[in-house]
């Protein structure tokens, strides 16, 4: 009866000891990067999911994915869900190559949720059974202490349709609302979108198979033989906006009449010209002078037909602010010394010249100073 009870006793101790070495080895399974499968018809997308199992305890790490580009074409990737232990968001980079995506993930806090790295959309392109594979995969602990994974496979079925095999696709650059892609199932010259794309501030130049400008340049509406996938990037040049100066004389004359500069840069200032005149009226008599005249000097160029605040001076630059101007001269006055002969009428004496005739105006006897043209009558 000991001897079978002591039997039982080591039984019972093997297989306690054979549960807690599988809970061991069960506790210790790696992480797992895995691939979701999908299907997708020809011609349409569909979204691939890149994920990493629970309690990966990473804190950052790194994957390529392989994809058939045969049948398969990526047209976006982006982050997935998976959070830190935190809630913040991991620092995710991605990019393309020829026939894989890499995806290198890094947190402020270990992970020990499972959930997703990236989301993928490839668009179907050939009929037949897409193989997905890790080329290779990467995990480190936040001390950068490596972490074995495993690597699971994936599968898109891309079913239906016609097999596109050529494809012409329209990049902006840097602006927006390109043309939609051509897709073909042969090869052959086609003719490039007559639609072209937008960018505030910039203007459309062409097309190029280069995003800068060092390949085969295209209008739009140009012929392109298309035997192959390619992508045209649309090439810019920066918007001139032309600003106009209009030159006002105010009362003299002016060449030219206006001047036009880019945004940002300046116009030269013309040097206008205007003249005083000084007419005499004998006024009832004979004998009036000559008239005279004197040039007035322009002070510079003002922003309104009243201005004194000279804003650029005569022959000199000027820089716009807005797409339209008007200047103004700016004009000092002149000096005329009067003539000193006088006119006569019969019974009466010369009294002097008088910017009236009844003389109610202004009374002149040497000179003449001001802007504008005068006629002087005599008092007689």
């Amino acid at each position: 009866m000991k001897k079978t009870s002591a039997k039982l006793l080591a039984l019972l101790l093997v297989l306690m000891l054979s549960l807690s070495a599988l809970a061991v080895t069960a506790s210790a399974a790696a992480p797992a990067f895995s691939i979701s499968s999908k299907s997708v018809a020809v011609g349409s997308t569909v979204v691939v999911e890149v994920s990493l199992s629970a309690n990966s305890n990473a804190g950052s790490g790194n994957f390529v994915l392989k994809y058939d580009n045969a049948k398969l074409t990526p047209t976006k990737a982006v982050a997935g869900d998976l959070l830190t232990d935190a809630g913040a968001s991991l620092t995710r980079n991605l990019s393309y190559s020829a026939n894989s995506i890499k995806c290198a993930f890094a947190g402020a806090e270990a992970l020990t949720d499972g959930g997703v790295l990236a989301k993928i959309t490839f668009e179907g392109k050939e009929a037949g059974t897409a193989a997905l594979s890790f080329e290779s995969t990467a995990l480190y602990t936040l001390a950068s202490a490596p972490i074995t994974a495993t690597a699971g496979t994936g599968t898109v079925t891309v079913t239906g349709g016609t097999t596109v095999k050529y494809k012409l696709t329209y990049d902006a650059n840097g602006g927006i609302n390109p043309p939609s892609s051509q897709t073909y199932t042969s090869a052959g010259s086609r003719t490039i979108s007559t639609t072209k794309p937008t960018w505030t501030g910039h203007v459309f130049d062409s097309w190029n198979t280069k995003a800068n400008g060092s390949g085969d340049s295209y209008q739009p509406g140009d012929p392109i033989m298309v035997d192959k996938e390619i992508t045209l990037y649309a090439q810019w040049t920066t918007a001139t906006t032309n600003y106009t100066v209009t030159f006002n004389p105010n009362g003299g004359s002016v060449t030219p009449t206006s001047a036009s500069c880019a945004a940002g840069s300046t116009v030269s200032l013309p040097t206008p010209t205007r003249s005083l005149t000084v007419t005499y009226n004998a006024n009832g008599g004979s004998g009036a002078p000559t008239a005279q005249t004197a040039a007035l000097t322009c002070k510079g160029w003002g922003e309104s037909a009243g201005a004194t605040t000279v804003v650029g001076t005569c022959g000199g630059t000027y820089k716009p602010t807005t797409a339209t101007k008007t200047l103004y001269a700016i004009w000092d006055s002149a000096t005329v010394t009067l003539n000193t002969t006088k006119p006569t009428k019969a019974g009466n004496t010369f009294a002097g010249w008088n910017t009236k005739a009844d003389g109610t105006g202004t009374s002149y006897s040497t000179s003449y100073t001001g802007k504008a043209n005068v006629t002087h009558a005599d008092l007689a």
